[in-house]
């Protein structure tokens, strides 16, 4: 079974902050209850600050480590982090 395939382990809503990386990182996917545009710092490392418009009811199925608060129109409320089980 992949790990994609295990499903979420945990769930935080998350307050986009430009000065901090999530508290538990990364965070497997982000939920997205409002339509808009997050930006974030994907958990690789390869790149910052990536805009990526959303739609409501959508799951962003890409590991991040910081959503920022410059950039991200979508309110805080309506970002949710869902977080995978640990992998041996």
């Amino acid at each position: 079974m992949r790990q994609d395939d295990v499903g979420y382990s945990g769930a935080a809503v998350v307050s986009p902050n430009d000065s901090a990386d999530l508290p538990r990182k990364p965070a497997r996917a982000l939920h997205v209850g409002a339509s808009g545009t997050i930006v974030v710092d994907p958990a690789d490392g390869k790149s910052s600050q990536v805009a990526i418009p959303v739609i409501a009811g959508e799951t962003l199925r890409l590991q991040v480590k910081r959503v920022w608060s410059t950039g991200t129109t979508v309110s805080a409320n309506s970002l949710v982090a869902l977080y995978g089980p640990k992998v041996p």
